[in-house]
């Protein structure tokens, strides 16, 4: 009974001596480039330390396991919050606590081991498509030393401008904070999307931003943050053409308004036609041939007519096909 009293001294002086657990949350936003702004923007990613890993996980480290931190997901793994961005964007990582230096780096997803189809040829052997090759990661912010506030709380990092996008997916986002240069590190695992929507997509129908004049406008539901939308926007050209005179008839159909290009063509002869589309719905468009073009349509009875429509800021709708052409007046 008589010890009772000295080991409650003992643990209360070593909770005493014990410092307190400092405050490591990162909480990350993006600030708007000159892709675009968002209207209603994410809210931001709180990432807690994953571990304490020496390197960043970047494209040598998501292509050969030898050189990736035991504490970093594989690249198509569980990589936590997301943080959708654009190119020309900037990444703000703050900290409870100051802290002394930040890396980032940024890689894309492919699973390791990942290949092309085999190499198949045509029956005569001569067409083949080329041999399987294994995807290899690259990365899409190199490993980079952000820029912090004289308090330490804040670090900025630009997102390159343009950013490629053809990888699509998920991008594996590492940060490395340390509370001094060449302290102890912490690691945090984040998710890295592309495009950055102006508003929620799940909410209606919103504008991704994934470059400067790079932007696609979609009424799916997908998740804020999600993999890109297939594209809002389309046009559709009709079979057949009707030729009066000099005047040839096209019709076709798109489901959104903007600026609309159409050519015809056969050889090295060609007709623009350039107007305004206010809204969704059926085409009719006459084009004013040269006499050559349309002496040639009539004695051949077919034309290539290509179609485009850019809605405002939107990527471009298109389509492209061999008519026939029916005289009719």
């Amino acid at each position: 009974m008589r010890s009772t009293p000295i080991l409650v001294a003992l643990v209360a002086a070593g909770l005493a001596a014990s410092p307190a657990r400092a405050d490591d949350t990162l909480t990350v936003t993006v600030l708007d480039g000159p892709a675009g702004a968002s209207t209603v923007p994410a809210p931001p990613a709180v990432a807690v330390p994953s571990g304490a890993c020496e390197t960043l996980f970047d494209a040598a480290a998501a292509n050969d396991p030898a050189l990736a931190c035991p504490s970093w997901a594989a690249p198509d793994g569980d990589w936590g919050p997301e943080v959708a961005m654009a190119g020309g964007d900037t990444l703000r990582f703050a900290f409870a606590e100051p802290v002394g230096e930040v890396r980032v780096a940024m890689t894309t997803g492919a699973p390791r081991g990942l290949r092309t189809p085999a190499s198949t040829c045509s029956p005569n052997g001569k067409d083949c498509t080329p041999p399987s090759m294994e995807f290899r990661n690259v990365n899409r912010i190199e490993p980079t030393v952000a820029t912090g506030t004289v308090d330490g709380l804040v670090w900025t990092v630009a997102v390159p401008n343009p950013i490629p996008i053809g990888t699509g997916g998920q991008m594996p986002l590492s940060v490395i904070a340390r509370a001094t240069p060449g302290g102890p590190p912490r690691s945090y695992a984040l998710t890295g999307q592309l495009p950055r929507w102006d508003r929620p997509p799940s909410t209606g129908c919103a504008t991704g931003f994934y470059n400067p004049g790079q932007a696609n406008y979609s009424c799916y539901a997908i998740p804020h943050g999600g993999p890109p939308p297939i594209p809002a926007s389309f046009a559709s050209l009709e079979r057949t053409a009707r030729l009066c005179g000099r005047r040839l008839t096209v019709r076709g159909q798109t489901n959104s308004g903007g600026a609309l290009r159409l050519t015809v063509s056969h050889g090295r002869l060609r007709a623009r036609l350039r107007r305004t589309v206010t809204g969704a719905g059926r085409l009719t468009l006459r084009v004013r041939l040269s006499k050559r073009l349309a002496r040639r349509l009539r004695a051949r009875h077919s034309a290539r007519v290509a179609l485009s429509l850019t809605p405002g800021g939107n990527v471009p709708a298109a389509a492209q096909r061999r008519v026939r052409v029916r005289r009719s007046c």
